[in-house]
């Protein structure tokens, strides 16, 4: 799945524009269920073969590196499943977070994105995935992460011990990237990655790109705390990346670009699930409305699109906006859009807008058949 949070201001500074795309890689064929765990897997038809080799490729993959080379690698070889590549706008959080694990009412003005299963987008399974909740100031890059915990389910550790650098990708964790396009520890280009475990061990390294190393001797001064709600039904993990760890020389600003991404592992089954590597292009915005996307995953079996949005008004001028979901059929040439609603909005300053979307998708076409 791909969602787009694009953001167009028009000339008259009340008035904003925006557009959310939603697209949801589904199979509009029978679904098999092979288990009470296990998730329904979907897959769009013609591109099987490349998800089947994509999946054969990571899950061969050792290392938290090789996870980022390979989900690059795919992404540069095969291009988006999708017409549109994600991007985001990461507002500035009206109140930094304190970083305990607590994903509370500090995290208001943040948007939320779910990662859903698969790498990339490449794929999708009826299993709920993590959301994540992006948002920044000057000096900080903040990442939450809520993941669903069914019933009786514990998060997995293997890294018991708690040390720097003991996170591995085949446990329950969370990982954030982020390249803000300039030099890093040696005076060079570099990109960062960082992982927790539900131990609350770090692990972090910085990517030289551009002279073929990785430095994970590299220890980045930054913030982590995870939790298991008190109910048990989530895995709710919070990150805060200072720019000065990533040797940013000026603070962040609006209208800065940067590349990020962000995954965590689920498991029983063990399945990929959220953007790999740098692969989501963002942009900071000082005062821009915050979109939430949930629950995208609920549609695939009764082909339909549905999910639950959230629109909130974060800036000071009035809001009128359409919200449009978008379902193509990335298995036609022509990325033939099956279904497109229109939701028209009005949203004074500090209000908000929720719509739970449900629509038939079965205007779309079987590819089996």
């Amino acid at each position: 799945m791909i969602i787009n949070y694009v953001f167009h201001r028009k000339a008259t500074v009340s008035m904003w524009q925006f557009r959310i795309a939603c697209v949801l890689a589904i199979m509009l064929a029978g679904i098999i269920l092979p288990g009470p765990i296990n998730a329904q897997s979907t897959a769009l038809p013609n591109a099987e073969k490349r998800v089947k080799t994509a999946e054969a490729e990571l899950m061969a993959a050792k290392t938290a590196l090789d996870v980022a080379k390979l989900a690059a690698k795919i992404a540069k070889d095969n291009g988006a499943l999708s017409p549109d590549a994600m991007q985001l706008s990461l507002p500035r959080l009206k109140q930094a977070p304190k970083i305990d694990g607590v994903i509370g009412a500090e995290w208001d003005t943040a948007i939320i994105v779910p990662s859903t299963t698969g790498a990339n987008g490449a794929q999708m399974s009826a299993r709920p995935a993590s959301v994540y909740y992006l948002g920044w100031d000057p000096e900080f890059i903040y990442v939450a992460q809520r993941m669903p915990l069914r019933d009786g389910e514990l998060p997995r550790r293997l890294n018991r011990k708690p040390q720097h650098q003991a996170v591995d990708p085949w446990e329950t964790e969370t990982e954030f990237y982020i390249d803000r396009n300039g030099n890093g520890s040696h005076g060079l280009p570099a990109k960062y990655q960082f992982m927790g475990n539900a131990v609350g061990n770090r692990w972090d390294v910085e990517f030289q790109y551009s002279i073929g190393q990785n430095n994970y001797d590299w220890n980045g001064d930054w913030q982590y705390a995870q939790r298991v709600t008190p109910d048990g039904k989530f895995w709710e993990t919070e990150m805060a990346i200072p720019r000065k760890s990533i040797y940013a020389k000026d603070p962040f600003k609006d209208g800065e670009r940067v590349k990020i991404g962000f995954a965590a592992s689920l498991q029983d089954p063990w399945q990929w699930s959220g953007f790999y590597g740098f692969s989501v292009a963002a942009t900071l915005c000082d005062a821009t409305p915050v979109i939430r996307i949930f629950h995208p995953e609920r549609g695939l079996l009764g082909k339909r699109m549905s999910f639950d949005a959230e629109v909130v008004n974060t800036t000071t001028q009035p809001l009128h906006a359409d919200l449009v979901a978008r379902l193509w059929d990335p298995g036609a040439r022509d990325n033939k859009i099956v279904l497109e609603k229109h939701m028209p909005i009005s949203l004074a300053p500090g209000e908000r807008y929720s719509k739970s979307i449900d629509e038939d998708a079965a205007a779309a076409v079987d590819r089996k058949s």
